[in-house]
């Protein structure tokens, strides 16, 4: 499909420029990085808690109702596509709501309401509750995520749109890998008081618990630190990285 999408006008000025101004490519990356390293480390580090967030609420959660709450596999599969549906609703209403509201106001929200949800995700013994706890603390979390994309386009220093946000992510979730081997081990070492069948049973919902209300604490912290720039116009902001040195040599002269 991608070979019948045009490019985007702001990508066309942006290669214009390149090809008038063309240095070695790791001089320019060199030179993004002297002057954005801040911006750069903010998103990586933002986008770990992200994905914290996304594999610790959904990476173990058929396992944490199957094993803590005896279900069966059918209604952990039931209790995963409840939590999708939350995430597809939160997705697109705060995506949306974001164009309003401000990309990190928007985020900001989401993890103070989510935070509110995360009882009733893990502590309810019936299935009709861990249904509606699965799907509203995904559409905060997944309602954050909303945003992100457009969030990390705003943000990405000029000419390396197409970069910055995919590297973003991927360093996040690389840092965020581990997020269920930890809940999984954690509430192993941890089991419930009570014994089921003679065994002992992990208490995998309060490790969870804790983890996201943590990671939640610290994305609200990022959220009200970043930067905002929503709004910003592309093509009529490009230039490239060599201007912003010229720009920076004529400073200083």
């Amino acid at each position: 499909m991608s070979l019948f999408l045009k490019e985007s006008e702001a990508w066309k000025q942006s290669r214009r420029q390149q090809q008038a101004n063309a240095r070695h490519y790791y001089q320019v990356v060199v030179d993004m990085l002297k002057q954005h390293w801040v911006r750069c480390i903010y998103a990586v580090i933002l986008m770990a808690g992200m994905n914290f967030l996304s594999h610790g609420s959904q990476d173990l959660y058929p396992t944490f109702l199957k094993k803590q709450h005896g279900l069966s596999p059918r209604q952990a599969t039931i209790g995963t596509v409840v939590g999708n549906l939350g995430a597809i609703v939160g997705g697109i209403f705060f995506g949306y709501i974001s164009e309003y509201l401000g990309r990190r106001r928007t985020i900001a929200i989401c993890t103070i309401i989510g935070a509110c949800f995360v009882p009733l995700w893990i502590l309810p013994k019936q299935f009709g509750q861990l249904l509606a706890g699965a799907f509203f603390i995904q559409v905060f979390i997944q309602g954050a995520w909303g945003v992100i994309p457009a969030y990390l386009a705003e943000i990405s220093p000029e000419n390396f749109r197409a970069t910055f946000p995919g590297l973003a992510y991927q360093l996040g979730n690389l840092i965020s890998a581990s997020a269920s081997q930890i809940e999984a081990t954690m509430g192993e070492k941890n089991p419930l008081p009570e014994l089921r069948d003679g065994e002992k049973v992990p208490d995998y919902g309060r490790v969870q618990g804790i983890l996201i209300g943590i990671i939640l604490a610290c994305v609200l912290v990022l959220a009200v630190v970043g930067r905002e720039e929503k709004g910003k116009q592309f093509a009529a902001d490009t230039k490239s990285v060599d201007d912003d040195v010229d720009d920076d040599d004529d400073d200083d002269k």
